[in-house]
């Protein structure tokens, strides 16, 4: 088991917590995660893909624990790419609020 953490707007982490299950507008074919460092020092710095436009794009941060399927994810050093074409093939556990307050 690992675990891989995504930012997120907060519409879709709800909606994600809701059905305890990996729920991705599609907006596009590849979904992007990564380790709890690289997600916090990265992604959350207001720097990260736009996000100093509109700071609600990367307002949530969900853990999400993976317990099989782990080769249908492409892993780049800390970051995970995830096919959404694919996703039924990796076993998601919980899905977890790790926003900081």
């Amino acid at each position: 088991m690992i675990s891989i953490y995504r930012a997120m707007s907060n519409e879709e982490a709800d909606e994600t917590l809701a059905r305890q299950s990996p729920h991705f507008f599609r907006e596009s074919r590849f979904k992007w995660f990564g380790t709890e460092e690289y997600v916090f020092q990265t992604v959350m710095d207001g720097r990260f893909n736009g996000s100093r436009k509109d700071p609600s794009k990367y307002g949530r941060v969900l853990r999400f624990e993976v317990l099989s399927g782990e080769e249908w994810m492409w892993r780049k050093r800390d970051e995970f790419r995830l096919d959404i074409r694919h996703i039924g093939r990796v076993g998601f556990g919980r899905i977890d609020d790790e926003t900081p307050l």
